[in-house]
């Protein structure tokens, strides 16, 4: 059996929060967002974080945002994009405890 918590860790935390904010500051203004969106988003993203700091990844330079990428970055952060995220289509409860419930 497996460990609990065993396995490689994320090494781009800082840009995977990052990218996390700016999904749901796109969800909060009702823009849809997609996979391809989010990979480029996340490669633009990292090329100004190594251009920035030049001490940032200076181990691993490339970042290519794949498909694999992807859906291990909505899978640990608990995102799906299959879900309605548009205000139009839910009710102003349901509005209120989805944005209670997403975490920041």
């Amino acid at each position: 059996k497996r460990r609990s918590g065993g396995g490689r860790k994320p090494i781009l935390t800082d840009l995977e929060d990052s990218i996390i904010e700016w999904i749901m500051s796109k969800r909060a203004d009702c823009y849809v967002v997609t996979r391809s969106n989010i990979q480029v988003f996340a490669q633009e993203l990292y090329k100004n974080l190594n251009d920035s700091d030049e001490n940032f990844m200076a181990s691993n330079t490339e970042f290519k945002a794949s498909s694999h990428w992807l859906n291990g970055f909505l899978r640990r952060n608990g995102l799906s994009l299959r879900q309605s995220t548009t205000l139009f289509k839910a009710c102003d409860g349901l509005i209120f405890q989805r944005s209670l419930t997403y975490k920041a």
